[in-house]
């Protein structure tokens, strides 16, 4: 099937290439979720002067006002209007509709599309139109020949609409449309997130569900929603082992951490979870492998401060360029934003270490539970298709039974877990203080240390001692 773009990278990759070509769609959504920046960047993304796009305004927003808002985009480009002839023609209906009424509209727009031959149309707004029409089972044939003859027309078709969910259920456009795509705009906490979701898109296959998107300087930014990858037929999962960077962590977990697993490390504010992350990093680029630090609890001026408190050199560490960072503040944090970051850091270098710092601020941006358990599980899996090792940090206290754990969200779909807590030694003298424990809760497919033990935070970093008293 041949297609065209919907001038949306992304976008094109949820459609399964673009929209089919001569196809009729529908671009429906509440007031402000993008309706008409998306169908703009289309046309600009199309059009051409031997296949030029004719673009309607009807009642919603004159075409003039629409262009001065359009200028602020950089896919606007003023040479697709000022070409001759045109590339893309803009016609503001909405006189003549108000003087003549809906039953003038197929005429209206049969000579206009005989004028223009447009292989390109857009009708924004569509739903507006109702307006003028006679309401309930009058409206429907009217309607349903018009749509239905948009769709006979060789030229690839957007209807624009304010339209509610149920409308899309109910209103006879929808049933003579190829494709459907709802756009949503949802308040969550202080921010707004937008949905982008395909709900039709007759004879070709697409990626269903929510797949969230911003407006910027450039038009839509989507974040295709990330889904479990199948299985290659070459995928064995590795049986050798790789260093965490600490040598009293490696015996426990009897020579290392298996390729291409992953690991989640639970404990409360300063127990060294972080700091076991960057251990295993470190000891990656050491062994000449490419690693990716995704952090939200510490800026990169402050991960470099701590890494010089410990007498560690980054720069040095870092020789040939072998470790990446992604880090984004939580206070604007969007998981499918961070997550189409990683993945674009996965496809530029040969990235083997992952360490993500942490989930709990991943699953705090998320305004849904389920759909972040879906997100970790599979980018998890993606990982371990890979051959990437993962390490996680989240933070959760650590109950003396070791119990509490079982609640972080990831903690089931972990090959290796890790508790780190805090314990009084010293008795209740003048000695007493506060100290660091570590214990290798699981390690899927292979013998573990089962002490709870000792570990001190020094100049070298983390080390493992001796088991802790009971």
């Amino acid at each position: 099937m041949e297609r065209v773009t919907s001038g949306v990278g992304e976008l094109d990759l949820i459609l399964g290439g673009g929209f089919p070509l001569n196809s009729l769609s529908i671009i429906a959504g509440s007031p402000g979720t993008g309706k008409t920046v998306l169908s703009q960047q289309f046309v600009y993304a199309n059009a051409r002067p031997d296949a030029p796009a004719l673009y309607l305004t009807t009642l919603s927003e004159p075409a003039s006002k629409m262009l001065r808002y359009l200028q602020q985009f950089s896919f606007f480009d003023e040479r697709k209007l000022l070409d001759a002839p045109p590339a893309i023609v803009y016609r503001d209906i909405a006189a003549m509709l108000r003087t003549k009424g809906f039953d003038a509209l197929p005429q209206t727009l049969s000579d206009m599309l005989g004028e223009y031959r447009p292989s390109y149309l857009v009708i924004d707004s569509f739903k507006a139109l109702r307006d003028l029409g006679r309401s309930g089972p009058e409206l429907r044939q009217p309607l349903f020949d018009l749509a239905g003859s948009l769709a006979a027309r060789s030229c690839t078709t957007l209807l624009v609409g304010e339209y509610t969910a149920q409308e899309l259920d109910e209103l006879p456009e929808f049933a003579i449309a190829d494709g459907i795509i709802h756009l949503v705009n949802r308040p969550y906490g202080t921010r707004d997130e937008r949905y982008l979701r395909v709900r039709k898109l007759r004879g070709s296959g697409y990626r269903a569900g929510e797949h969230a998107f911003r407006i910027a300087g450039h038009g839509l930014s989507i974040f295709p929603r990330l889904v479990t990858p199948s299985e290659p037929a070459a995928y064995s999962s590795p049986t050798d082992r790789i260093s965490t960077g600490v040598a009293g962590l490696d015996r426990m977990t009897h020579g290392g951490l298996r390729r291409g697993s992953s690991t989640l490390v639970v404990g409360a504010a300063g127990t060294g979870k972080t700091l076991l992350g960057l251990h295993f990093l470190f000891a990656g680029v050491a062994a000449g492998e490419h690693g990716l630090l995704v952090s939200f609890q510490e800026n990169p001026t402050l991960l470099r401060q701590l890494t010089a408190g410990l007498g560690w050199n980054v720069k040095e560490l870092d020789e040939g360029g072998r470790l990446s960072s992604v880090y984004v503040s939580p206070a604007e944090m969007n998981i499918d934003d961070v997550v189409q970051r990683v993945m674009a850091v996965l496809e530029a270098k040969p990235i083997r270490r992952v360490v993500i710092d942490s989930l709990g601020d991943l699953e705090a941006a998320s305004s849904d539970p389920q759909r972040f358990r879906s997100y970790i599980y599979s980018l998890m899996q993606l990982f371990a298709v890979r051959g990437v090792t993962s390490y996680a940090t989240s933070e959760s206290l650590v109950d003396p039974g070791y119990s509490s754990f079982t609640r972080v969200g990831a903690s089931y779909i972990s090959d290796n877990v890790i508790a780190l807590r805090y314990f009084v030694e010293g008795g209740l003298g003048p000695d007493q203080a506060i100290a660091r424990t570590l214990s290798v809760v699981k390690c899927r497919g292979g013998a573990h240390d089962q002490h709870i033990r000792r570990i001190t935070i020094g100049a070298h970093g983390v080390e493992v001692g001796r088991p802790a008293p009971r």
